[in-house]
């Protein structure tokens, strides 16, 4: 006997002889879900905001002043204690303010947008060649001990660029490099 009994179809047969009246429900069912969990998963809020060139400007002159507070907070200190955490509050702060201004200065269809984006950057890239010709920062972070590999990494690729800026030369090689 070649013919299979009901009951010796496997489950995936059986669903596939079921009418489309039977199917339709299931079908619906798993669409829904599938929307509710698609709609559930997609963010909340915007995640890059648009600025026009006066929006971008007065966040890039916000954005910068508060890293510049930041810097001179860290500055202040002078134990290595926590100088992992604060470097990393500080790179949020940037990032929050190069991020999409970098993003910006490529595709906004407004040509002043594009430039305040880019003069947002200029802004920016100075500060962070400041920040790595900082002495005080570079002696903390030189001093840091790290507690994981993670913060190991880190103070290694941030020796690495505070070497690259030049604050490791004496400030008559440095002015030489510099002109």
């Amino acid at each position: 006997m070649n013919a299979r009994n009901s009951d010796e179809t496997p489950g995936y047969a059986r669903i596939g002889k079921l009418s489309i009246a039977v199917r339709l429900p299931f079908v619906i069912a798993f669409t829904l879900c599938a929307s509710v969990t698609a709609a559930a998963a997609s963010p909340a809020r915007q995640l890059v905001v648009n600025y026009d060139a006066g929006g971008l400007a007065r966040a890039c002159e916000f954005g910068s002043s508060a890293a510049r507070q930041v810097i001179e907070a860290m500055e202040r200190r002078s134990s290595p204690i926590g100088i992992f955490s604060e470097w990393n509050q500080l790179a949020i702060l940037i990032e929050d303010v190069m991020g999409p201004a970098s993003l910006l200065a490529g595709v906004h269809p407004d040509n002043a947008a594009r430039k305040a984006a880019d003069a947002c950057l200029q802004k920016l890239a100075a500060l962070n060649t400041s920040l790595f010709q900082n002495e005080k920062l570079f002696r903390r972070v030189s001093e840091a001990q790290p507690s994981n590999t993670r913060q190991a990494k880190f103070k290694q690729d941030v020796i690495a660029e505070f070497e690259d800026s030049g604050v490791t030369l004496d400030s008559a090689r440095l002015e030489h490099e510099v002109a």
